[in-house]
C-alpha cells in the first residue's frame, strides 16, 4: 500500500512490544498466540485488498475525495472468494515452528491441529464481517456526532 497516493495506516513496527503478566499467564499464551496465528491468517486477505487498493488508486475517491467506502467493501469481500491453500500452507508453516520451539509452543501446536477448518472459515468469517463494518461506519460517525457521550469527551 505504500504507492497507493491515498491516505492510509501503515504500522509502525518500530513499537516497543510489552511482555504483560496476562501474557505470562497460560491462558493468556493461548490467547496471544491465538491471535497471532489469526494475524498471520488475515494476510492472505489483506495483502489482497491492498494490492487492489493500490491498482485502484485516485478511482477509490469520490468527487469531493472522499474514500468510496462501498468499493472498499466490494475489495474485502471480493478476498473472501481467494482459494485458501495459502493459508492452508501458513497454518503447515505454523505448526512445524512451533513444534521446532518445543514445550509449551508444541503443546499450542497440537491445539491448531483440530481447529484448522474453524480458523480458516473464522479467518474469512472475520473480513466478511470487516465488509459489515466498512459499509455501516459512515452512518456510525454519523450517529456518534449525536450522542452527549462525544460532547462530554470534547
Amino acid at each position: 500500500m505504500y504507492d497507493a497516493t491515498l491516505p492510509g495506516v501503515v504500522h509502525n513496527r518500530n513499537i516497543v512490544n510489552f511482555y504483560t503478566g496476562e501474557r505470562r499467564t497460560e491462558s493468556g499464551f493461548v490467547a496471544y498466540q491465538n491471535r497471532f496465528v489469526k494475524f498471520f491468517l488475515s494476510m492472505l486477505y489483506l495483502n489482497h485488498v491492498y494490492a487492489e487498493m493500490t491498482a485502484a488508486g485516485p478511482d477509490l475517491l469520490d468527487e469531493h475525495h472522499e474514500v468510496r467506502a462501498p468499493r472498499i467493501a466490494e475489495l474485502v469481500r471480493e478476498s473472501t472468494r481467494l482459494d485458501t491453500a495459502e493459508n492452508v500452507a501458513r497454518l503447515d508453516a505454523l505448526d512445524r515452528s512451533y513444534r521446532k520451539l518445543g514445550g509449551k509452543y508444541a503443546a499450542f501446536a497440537d491445539t491448531l491441529v483440530p481447529r484448522r477448518g474453524r480458523l480458516l472459515d473464522e479467518a474469512r468469517q472475520d473480513m466478511e464481517d470487516f465488509a459489515l463494518l466498512i459499509e455501516g461506519w459512515t452512518a456510525l460517525v454519523r450517529a456518534s456526532r449525536s450522542t452527549r457521550l462525544g460532547r462530554r469527551h470534547a
